[in-house]
């Protein structure tokens, strides 16, 4: 199970090197609608839009992302606004995927 240091997180998602979610948190299918076997293997741009964008995404490689205000897609369509860090990861110096920790807007 994944966890986050803060109490606030609502979602933890994980890829690997393709944005392909290689893990979620319990939180994040409920807070999607979906359930994990559904987003494991689907791509992190069908819930963070944000990545679908080249430019933001070569941004976000380059180190970490800070805290921001994003959009989630969820399962019925709608966007949900959170505040979301997300984290590349790296193997040995060569990106290996990201760390996505979400927390509610206030």
């Amino acid at each position: 199970r994944l966890r986050g240091g803060d109490h606030n997180v609502r979602g933890l998602v994980e890829s690997d090197a393709d944005a392909r979610m290689t893990n979620v948190s319990g939180d994040t299918e409920e807070v999607l609608g979906y359930d994990r076997e559904y987003l494991v293997g689907r791509p992190l741009a069908e819930v963070f839009p944000v990545l679908r964008d080249a430019a933001e995404t070569k941004n976000v490689r380059a180190g970490t992302y800070e805290l921001k205000d994003t959009v989630l897609m969820l399962r019925d369509g709608e966007e949900r606004r959170v505040e979301s860090c997300i984290v590349p990861q790296f193997k040995e110096g060569i990106f290996a995927g990201y760390r996505i920790f979400s927390v509610p807007k206030r």
